[in-house]
């Protein structure tokens, strides 16, 4: 749970670019430390052996470099990818916290 609120922080941080003259996007730190976690975390939600979890996972971690791609291009909307990136957390969210209460009975 803490790194997908990292990693929509982060995400947060790379739309607020759109407010930011392209010539200084550059100049910006975006927090993105959390992403050493990556490759743990990934294989965490593989190991819990359900597909449709982690092809959530894989697709949400993906959005990031979506909503920077999407600052770039005339033709898309960036809050489409941050908007996008929300509700897979919360599908994410959601599978994590039925997966718990199914252990809890």
């Amino acid at each position: 749970m803490s790194f997908l609120d990292s990693d929509l922080t982060a995400m947060c941080e790379v739309y607020g670019l759109i407010f930011v003259d392209k010539a200084e996007r550059n100049n910006v730190k975006i927090e993105n430390n959390h992403l050493s976690q990556l490759p743990s975390v990934q294989a965490r939600i593989k190991g819990l052996g359900d597909e449709k979890l982690y092809q959530e996972f894989r697709s949400f971690s993906h959005k990031r470099l979506k909503i920077g791609n999407a600052l770039e291009s005339p033709n898309k909307d960036p809050y489409i990818e941050l908007e996008s990136a929300i509700e897979i957390a919360g599908g994410i969210m959601n599978l994590l916290f039925e997966r718990a209460k199914k252990i809890e009975n």
